[in-house]
């Protein structure tokens, strides 16, 4: 196997963990008939936050220490700007679909401009934070790609979700209560009282998916590094059918056309614009009739 090769094929496996993280939250909500759409302002709030709080950490606690924090913080600055949205719902009937959308556009240019000015760090040329110590930082798989050990914790998360969803009864209320609010308020499950646990839950995983960036993929919090991961987790979400166990070829799948494209686009002289075309047609044609509530 080539250096491209390896290169490609190590980035591609480690976005679709990446890929996998946020958009297992994604279908957690759609299960409960909620729609979150401010996942990429989630998973900078998480990896952002977890940054800060490891590099404040690193010199004054012992390194898995700071590591573990930088997680839960992560998780926890996700659920709270989701769960945000889920109380705007359930005390004044705010529409989740627009308050996750505007509260992630809202703290984007924040994290933006902390990033770039007050923590810029000074160890770079980047608009950056300071580097995460080696000891934050996940061990790479295959170099040179950006492929780490942080590709393991996705699936994990994922089976979760699908347990919880599936094998649990609490899960079976929240299916039931997502796909046929009447008929639950019938059997005496509120609706209501999944709004704000599926949305925290929806944003924390986003946010974990933030921290596997900056101590996985990137080593750093650089500005806008997201890049796109939380509108392409709502894509394979979608693709998905919103079914935790169909987000591993969903996330597959995107990911072999994102890195297939990108690894081709040189050797063709044509625009990416044209390459954006065919990967917009393809998740096109395969999320519909994905928009079941189930």
């Amino acid at each position: 196997m080539t250096a491209a090769m390896i290169y490609f094929t190590g980035n591609a496996f480690d976005w679709a963990g990446l890929l996998l993280c946020a958009s297992a939250g994604f279908v957690l909500c759609r299960q409960a008939g909620l729609f979150n759409i401010g996942i990429e302002g989630q998973i900078y709030a998480g990896g952002f936050c977890a940054s800060a709080v490891m590099l404040a950490l690193y010199n004054h606690v012992p390194a898995p220490l700071a590591f573990f924090c930088g997680v839960i913080v992560a998780a926890a600055c996700g659920a709270l700007l989701a769960a945000l949205c889920g109380l705007f719902k359930k005390f004044t009937g705010a529409n989740e679909l627009i308050t996750t959308f505007l509260l992630s556009a809202s703290v984007i240019p924040l994290f933006d401009y902390l990033i770039g000015g007050p923590l810029r760090g000074t160890d770079g040329s980047l608009l950056a934070m300071q580097k995460l110590p080696p000891e934050l930082v996940y061990m790479s798989i295959l170099p040179p790609s950006n492929l780490n050990a942080s590709f393991l914790a996705p699936p994990t998360i994922t089976y979760f979700v699908h347990f919880f969803l599936y094998r649990t009864a609490a899960g079976y209320r929240l299916r039931l209560a997502g796909s046929a609010p009447a008929f639950a308020r019938y059997g005496g499950i509120d609706p209501e009282r999944f709004w704000v646990g599926s949305l925290a839950v929806s944003g924390a995983c986003a946010g974990l998916a933030g921290f596997l960036m900056v101590a996985g993929t990137d080593g750093i919090a650089h500005q806008g590094f997201p890049a796109g991961l939380g509108w392409a987790a709502v894509a394979a979400g979608l693709i998905a059918r919103n079914k935790p166990a169909l987000l591993f070829p969903a996330a597959i799948f995107y990911a072999a056309l994102k890195f297939t494209t990108g690894a081709l686009l040189p050797g063709t002289g044509l625009s990416s614009s044209v390459f954006t075309l065919i990967t917009g047609t393809a998740l096109l044609l395969s999320t519909f009739n994905s928009w079941e509530r189930r």
